[in-house]
C-alpha cells in the first residue's frame, strides 16, 4: 500500500505483541511484576476486609453463646462441673474481650489469625458442652451458630469442615439418647446450614474476585488514556492500544490494522487476517477465527480509514466477556483513536498525491535521501527507477483529463502491486512516476522493470481507441552509476531518455549509456549535440571511463561544486548551468582539437552547438582561469572569471588532491584545502573560504576509497 502507509512502518517493536516472559526486555517484564504486585496488594486488601466482617459475625454469635451457655449451666445451681466450665467460660471471655478490642479498633486478621480463632471456638465450645452435657438444649444452637459464622471467614471448605467437626462431636457426645430421626434431623440442619453459608461465602468471593477485575480493568483503561494522551501519533496510540487489549484479555499475541480503501495495512504487532479485518471493518463488529481463538474487534473509523485490533490466544477461545472488556477498551480509546486518525490522515494527504495516492515528490525525495544514507552507512545497494507512460499528451488531447486522470490511477495501480512492500512508489511528476529500490542491485533493479513492462501489458489499459497503456523505464543503481541521491536520479531520468528516443515500450540501464558512449566517442558528440542536457550525466560518466585513474572524477567534482554553491547561496534556478558544466567541463579531451592543454578552448566550442545557455559554454572554457590573472585560455582575472567557471576550477583542484592523481598520494580534505591556499593568486578567496569552513565543520566531499581509508589511518 505504498502511498497510503500510516507508519513508514515498522513494524513495532516497542510494542507488547505477547505476555511478557524472562526473554522478554526488562521494561516489559517489569511491567508485568509491577501489575502482579498491584493485583496481589488489591487482592489481600479485600481478603482483609472480608475476614474482619467475618471476625465481627464471629465475634457477635460468640457473645451470644457464652450467655446462652452461662444461663444454661447456671439457672439450676452450681456444681462441681459447673465450677469447671464457668472456669473455662470466664478465660474463653477473657480472650473473646481481647478480640472485640481488636475488632473494635479495626484489626484486620490475618488468614492464620482467622483459623485459629475458629479453632479455639471449636475446641472450647466442644470442651463447654462436653463438660455441662448441653448439646440438647440452646447452647448447642449457639455453639453450632458460632461455629458456622466464623467459618463463613475462611470459604465453603472451612464452613464444610466446621460442619463436619460439630457433627462428629455431637454423634459422639449426644447421638446415643436421642432417636435416629432427630440424630439425622440435626445432623441434616447442621451440614445444610453449613453448605448455605458457604455457598454463600463462595458467592462472596466470586463478588470479591469481580470486584478486583473490574478494578484491574479500569486501571488498564486509565493507564491506557494517560499513554494515549501523551501523543497524537498514530504508531504510538496503536502500540498503547495493542498493549493494554492484550492485558485485559487472554491473548497472547496481537496486532493493529488500518483499512483504507479496502486496502489492509499492519501497523502494530503481528500481521493480521485480511479478510477477517475487511469483515470487521465493512460490518463494523467483532469478528471470531479458529473455533474462537482469533478476535478481530473494529476499534474506530473515520475519513475513509478504520483502525482495527485482532488478538489470538493459544490457550483457551474467546469468551464474551473477553469481547465486552475489548470493546470497553475500544470505547475508552475511541475519541483519542479517531484525532490521531484525523491527524494521520492530514499528515499523509501533505504526503502524498491526491490523485494516485502515492507519495508526492517531495516526499519521495525525503524517503529517497533517507535510503540513500543508509545505503552508503552500510554498503548496501540502490537503485531507482522513472516511469514515463508513453504518449500521455495524446490521451489528454484526444480523451480529456478526465479519462487521464483513470489512466494515471491504473498506472499507479500497476506500480503497487508489482513493486516490493519495502519499496517506495511515488507520483515523480506530471505523466511521471518513480520507485526506490531499496537494496536492489542493477540485475536486481532490471528484474523489477521486466516485471512492470508484463504487468502494464497484461492490464491492458486503454488510453485511446485501438491504444493501450505502455511504459519507457529508466533505471540507475548505486554505487555503480551515482555518488549522490540527486545524481542517482539524474541517471535514471538521462537513461528514461534514451528509451523514449529509442521508440518507448522499454527499459533501459543507465551503465548501457554510458558504455554506449565510452564505446563511441562520436556517437557521444552525436548524443551532446542532440540532446544536450538530457545526457550531461553520463557524458560525465563516459568521459571518466575513457581515461585511465579517472572513474568517479566527475562525479565528485559535482559533489564539491554543490557543496561550494550552498556556502556562498549560489542561485538555486542557476544551479543547473553550474552542474552541466561541472560534468562536461572536460567534454573537450574527446575532440581532435582538444589535446595537449586545449580541451576548454575545444568543450566549449562543443557546447555551443548543444542546446546549452551561453553561460555554460563559457564557464567550460574559463575553468582553468587563475583569480590572479595567470590562467589559460584568456589570462581573465578576479570577478571578469565567471563565477561558475571559479566554482568548477576551484572543485577540480581539490577532487584531484583528495582523490590522487598518478603517483601522488591522496591528501586529507583540510591538507587539501591548505595547499590551494598556498598557491597564492589561483582561487577565488570567498570560495576558497566557503570551501574551508565546509571542511572544517566536518563535511567531507565524496572521494575514492583509498581517501576514505587515509582518513581513518590518520
Amino acid at each position: 500500500m505504498e502511498g497510503l502507509t500510516y507508519s513508514g512502518l515498522k513494524p513495532a517493536n516497542a510494542v507488547l505483541t505477547s505476555r511478557p516472559t524472562r526473554k522478554d526486555p526488562p521494561s516489559q517484564v517489569n511491567l508485568l511484576l509491577w501489575q502482579d504486585v498491584r493485583a496481589r496488594a488489591i487482592d489481600q486488601h479485600l481478603d482483609a476486609d472480608r475476614r474482619a466482617v467475618g471476625e465481627r459475625v464471629a465475634e457477635l454469635f460468640r457473645w451470644l453463646f457464652l450467655v446462652v451457655f452461662a444461663a444454661a449451666i447456671n439457672l439450676n445451681g452450681l456444681t462441681s462441673t459447673a465450677l469447671v466450665s464457668d472456669g473455662l467460660l470466664v478465660v474463653w471471655t477473657g480472650l473473646n474481650v481481647g478480640q472485640t478490642v481488636l475488632v473494635l479498633r479495626g484489626h484486620r486478621p490475618s488468614h492464620a489469625y482467622s483459623v485459629a480463632t475458629l479453632g479455639l471456638d471449636i475446641v472450647f465450645g466442644g470442651v463447654l458442652l462436653h463438660l455441662a452435657g448441653t448439646f440438647h438444649n440452646a447452647a448447642f444452637l449457639a455453639y453450632f451458630l458460632v461455629v458456622i459464622a466464623g467459618s463463613m471467614r475462611l470459604g465453603t471448605v472451612a464452613a464444610l469442615g466446621a460442619a463436619l467437626a460439630i457433627s462428629l462431636i455431637y454423634l459422639y457426645e449426644g447421638a446415643a439418647t436421642q432417636a435416629l430421626s432427630e440424630v439425622a434431623g440435626r445432623v441434616f440442619l447442621v451440614t445444610a446450614v453449613a453448605l448455605s453459608t458457604g455457598l454463600m461465602s463462595r458467592e462472596l468471593e466470586r463478588e470479591r474476585r469481580m470486584a478486583i477485575s473490574r478494578a484491574a480493568q479500569a486501571d488498564t483503561l486509565r493507564e491506557m488514556n494517560v499513554g494515549m494522551a501523551s501523543s497524537i501519533d498514530i504508531k504510538d496510540v496503536f502500540e498503547v492500544i495493542l498493549q493494554h487489549g492484550l492485558k485485559m484479555s487472554s491473548a497472547d499475541s496481537g496486532g493493529v490494522a488500518l483499512v483504507i480503501d479496502d486496502q489492509v495495512e499492519a501497523v502494530a504487532g503481528t500481521e493480521l487476517d485480511e479478510p477477517a479485518v475487511r469483515r470487521a471493518a465493512q460490518r463494523g463488529e467483532a469478528v471470531f477465527l479458529e473455533q474462537r481463538q482469533t478476535m478481530v474487534v473494529p476499534l474506530a473509523s473515520g475519513d475513509g480509514v478504520t483502525a482495527v485490533l485482532g488478538l489470538k490466544a493459544q490457550s483457551r477461545p474467546f469468551s464474551n466477556e473477553d469481547l465486552l472488556m475489548v470493546n470497553a477498551l475500544a470505547g475508552s480509546a475511541a475519541v483519542t483513536l479517531a484525532n490521531a486518525l484525523h491527524y494521520q490522515r492530514s499528515a499523509q494527504e501533505a504526503i502524498s498525491d491526491g490523485l494516485t495516492g502515492l507519495f508526492n515528490h517531495r516526499e519521495f525525495r525525503r524517503r529517497l535521501e533517507t535510503e540513500f544514507v543508509r545505503a552508503q552507512r552500510r554498503g548496501t545497494p540502490l537503485s531507482v527507477m522513472i516511469i514515463d507512460l508513453d504518449h500521455f499528451k495524446t490521451v489528454n488531447d484526444s480523451m480529456g483529463h478526465q479519462h487521464g486522470d483513470e489512466v494515471l490511477i491504473a498506472a499507479a495501480s500497476v506500480l503497487r502491486q508489482t513493486a516490493r512492500a519495502h519499496d517506495v512508489v511515488a507520483r515523480y511528476g506530471g505523466d511521471e512516476l518513480a520507485i526506490v529500490l531499496v537494496e536492489a542491485t542493477p540485475a536486481g533493479a532490471r528484474i523489477v522493470a521486466e516485471r512492470l513492462m508484463d504487468a502494464v501489458h497484461a492490464a491492458q489499459v486503454v488510453t485511446s481507441p485501438g491504444s493501450q497503456l505502455t511504459f519507457s523505464l529508466g533505471v540507475a543503481s548505486f554505487p555503480e552509476d551515482a555518488l549522490t541521491a540527486n545524481e542517482l536520479v539524474m541517471a535514471a531520468d538521462q537513461a528514461l531518455y534514451q528509451a523514449k528516443r529509442e521508440g518507448r515500450d522499454r527499459c533501459r540501464v543507465f551503465s548501457g549509456l554510458v558504455g554506449q558512449m565510452e564505446a563511441s566517442p562520436d556517437e557521444m558528440l552525436a548524443m551532446l549535440t542532440a540532446s544536450g542536457p538530457q545526457v550531461m550525466v553520463a557524458i560525465g560518466r563516459a568521459l571518466d571511463g575513457r581515461r585511465p585513474g579517472m572513474a568517479g572524477h566527475t562525479s565528485r567534482v559535482v559533489a564539491v561544486v554543490e557543496t561550494v554553491a550552498r556556502q556562498v547561496d549560489y542561485p538555486p534556478l542557476d544551479l543547473e548551468d553550474l552542474r552541466a558544466i561541472a560534468y562536461l567541463h572536460d567534454v573537450g579531451t574527446v575532440s581532435p582539437t582538444g589535446q595537449d592543454g586545449a580541451h576548454a578552448v575545444a568543450g566549449q566550442e562543443l557546447i555551443a552547438k548543444a542546446p546549452f545557455p551561453p553561460r555554460v559554454a563559457a564557464g567550460v572554457r574559463s575553468h582553468h582561469e587563475r583569480w590572479d590573472g595567470a590562467g589559460r585560455p584568456d589570462g581573465l582575472a578576479g570577478s571578469d572569471i565567471p563565477l561558475e567557471a571559479r566554482i568548477v576550477g576551484l572543485a577540480e583542484a581539490f577532487e584531484d588532491l583528495t582523490s590522487g592523481r598518478g603517483q601522488r598520494p591522496p591528501v586529507l580534505p583540510s591538507l587539501a584545502v591548505d595547499e590551494l591556499a598556498a598557491d597564492t593568486g589561483a582561487y577565488d578567496p570567498a570560495l576558497l573560504a566557503a570551501l574551508r569552513s565546509f571542511v572544517d565543520q566536518g563535511g567531507l566531499p565524496l572521494g575514492p576509497a583509498r581517501l576514505v581509508a587515509a582518513v581513518e589511518a590518520v
